[in-house]
C-alpha cells in the first residue's frame, strides 16, 4: 500500500480488484521500472508527468518523487564542482545495500573532513556483504561517526574562496531539504524510519556530500519501486474512469438478468417436442454471454469502444487542467498590471516602465512555478501565493473532484506498451465471453422443458 492512500480521496479512478490489477500488468507492463519512468522512457499515460499526478491526487505521496528528482539533480551539480574527487564520479546507482551505504558515507566524512584523509583507506567490507542480494532491514546500521581527531586535522589546508561559497550554498540547500523532507510533522515529511532520518540529519551537520542522503534515497526509491509504481501502472492500464466502470457493471448485470429471465421463460413456456423450440434458448445465451463480457470488461477497467478510438478517458485532474488552461493564459497576460507595481506605482506610470515590465512578469511567473514544484529551493512567502497554489502544495489535503461524466473527454494513448495492454484486454474480454457462452449454453440446452413428453 502506498503512502497516504488511506485517505480514500475522491479521485474517481477505476477500482481494480488485485487479481485484475495483476493481470493488467503482465506481460507488457511487468518490465516497466521506476528507472524507465524517471529517464523519460515512457509516454502518456505512463509518463513521468502522469506518475507525478498519480502520486499527487491518488496516493498523496508526491514528496517521495520530488526528493528523488532533487537528489539526482543535487548529485549531478555536486560532481561538477572543482572540489569533487575522481572517486565521486565512479559511483553508480545500484540495488540498495546497507553495507555499501555505510562504507561510502564513512569515506565521504573522512575525505571531506581533512584533505590528508583522502588517501586513507577504511577496512574493507566482505564481498558477500557488499554485493548481497538480500533487501536492507527497516533500521539500517548507522554510519560510523568519525572521531574528532579525524575531523579537525591540525594541518588542514585553507579552502579557496570560491569553494567556500559553493560549500555554503550546498549547506544552505541541504538545510532547506532537511526542513522540508526530514523534520517530523513537516508538509512534505518522508515516511522514514527514525534511525534513517536521525542518521541523515546528523551526517548532514558534518558534510553536504550527496552520500549523506543515500540511506534516505535508497529507502524512498524502494518504496516507489515496490509499492507505488505497480499501483500506478495498473491504474494507467485502465482506459476508463470510475463512473464508466460502474456503467459497464450495470449494463452487464442488466443483460445477464435478461438472459436468465429469457432462459427460464423459454424452458417453462415452450414445449419439446418439437425439438426445434430449443433454438429459442440461443437468444437467452446471447444476452447472458454479452452481459458477462461487459461485466468482465468493467472488472478489468476496460472499454472496447474507447479502445477502438485508440483513446483513454481523461482523469479528473487532467480535465481540471484543461478547464484552467485558458484562465491561466489570461492571468499571465494580466500579471504585469497586478504584480509589477510592488511599491505602489499607479497605472499612469506604465508608460514609464517600458519593455522591462515583460521581463519582470516572466521572471515572476517562473519564480512562482519553481516554488510550486520545489518550495525548498528558495524562500517561500505564503502571503504571495494564491489559495489554489497553496492547496496543491498541501499534501495532507484530501483532493476531491466533481464527479466526471460517464462519457467524458478522452485523450490519445501514446505509449506502445499501454496499446499492447489494451489489445490484450480486448482479447481477454472476447475469450471470457466465448467461454461463458459455451458453459451457459451447455447448461440451458441440457435442462428439459416443463412440457417434455
Amino acid at each position: 500500500m502506498c503512502l497516504r492512500s488511506q485517505h480514500k480521496p475522491r479521485a474517481f479512478v477505476p477500482a481494480l480488484h488485485p487479481w485484475a490489477a495483476r493481470w493488467n500488468l503482465t506481460p507488457n507492463l511487468s518490465k516497466v521500472t521506476l528507472a524507465n519512468i524517471l529517464s523519460g522512457d515512457t509516454c502518456a499515460p505512463i509518463s513521468l508527468a502522469d506518475f507525478e499526478r498519480h502520486l499527487t491526487f491518488v496516493t498523496h505521496s508526491v514528496e517521495t518523487l520530488q526528493f528523488l528528482v532533487w537528489f539526482q539533480d543535487y548529485r549531478e551539480r555536486f560532481l561538477k564542482l572543482p572540489s569533487a574527487t575522481p572517486s565521486d564520479h565512479d559511483f553508480v546507482f545500484r540495488t540498495p545495500s546497507v553495507a555499501e551505504t555505510e562504507r561510502r558515507a564513512a569515506e565521504s566524512l573522512l575525505r571531506l573532513a581533512s584533505p590528508a584523509a583522502v588517501g586513507k583507506k577504511l577496512p574493507s567490507i566482505p564481498s558477500e556483504e557488499r554485493t548481497g542480494e538480500n533487501p536492507p532491514p527497516k533500521s539500517p546500521v548507522i554510519p560510523p561517526t568519525p572521531q574528532p581527531t579525524t575531523i579537525t586535522a591540525p594541518c588542514m589546508a585553507r579552502a579557496a574562496p570560491s569553494a567556500d561559497v559553493d560549500n555554503q550554498k550546498l549547506k544552505t540547500e541541504c538545510s532547506r531539504v532537511i526542513a522540508t523532507f526530514l523534520i517530523p510533522e513537516s508538509v512534505k515529511e518522508l515516511p522514514l524510519d527514525a534511525t534513517v532520518r536521525d542518521t541523515a540529519i546528523r551526517n548532514l551537520s558534518l558534510s553536504s556530500h550527496p552520500d549523506m542522503f543515500m540511506p534516505v534515497y535508497e529507502e524512498m526509491y524502494t518504496l516507489l519501486e515496490r509499492n507505488c509504481v505497480p499501483n500506478f501502472l495498473s491504474t494507467a492500464s485502465a482506459n476508463i474512469n470510475l463512473p464508466k466502470q460502474i456503467y459497464w457493471y450495470c449494463i452487464g448485470l442488466l443483460n445477464m438478468s435478461i438472459g436468465i429471465i429469457l432462459a427460464i421463460t423459454f424452458i417453462m413456456m415452450l414445449p419439446t417436442p418439437p425439438e426445434a423450440n430449443r433454438a429459442w434458448r440461443l437468444i437467452a445465451v446471447g444476452f447472458f454471454s454479452l452481459g458477462s463480457a461487459q461485466f468482465y470488461s468493467g472488472w478489468r477497467g476496460y472499454c472496447s469502444q474507447v479502445w477502438m478510438r485508440g483513446n483513454t478517458q481523461l482523469r479528473v485532474w487532467e480535465m481540471q487542467e484543461m478547464d484552467e488552461e485558458a484562465q491561466t493564459f489570461v492571468d499571465r497576460i494580466l500579471e504585469p498590471q497586478k504584480t509589477n507595481n510592488p511599491r505602489g506605482a499607479q497605472p499612469d506610470d506604465d508608460r514609464k516602465q517600458g519593455p522591462d515590465i515583460v521581463v519582470l512578469s516572466a521572471r515572476y511567473t517562473a519564480d512562482k512555478d519553481v516554488v510550486a514544484i520545489a518550495p525548498f529551493n528558495g524562500p517561500f512567502d505564503r502571503s504571495s501565493h494564491s489559495s489554489e497554489t497553496l492547496r496543491s502544495m498541501d499534501l495532507h489535503h484530501p483532493h476531491s473532484f466533481r464527479r466526471p461524466p460517464v462519457f467524458g473527454p478522452e485523450t490519445v494513448v501514446q505509449d506502445p506498451r499501454i496499446k499492447a495492454v489494451h489489445r490484450q484486454l480486448m482479447g481477454d474480454v472476447v475469450r471470457f465471453g466465448v467461454w461463458v457462452l459455451l458453459v451457459f449454453a451447455a447448461i440451458v440446452f441440457s435442462v428439459p422443458s416443463r412440457h417434455h413428453s
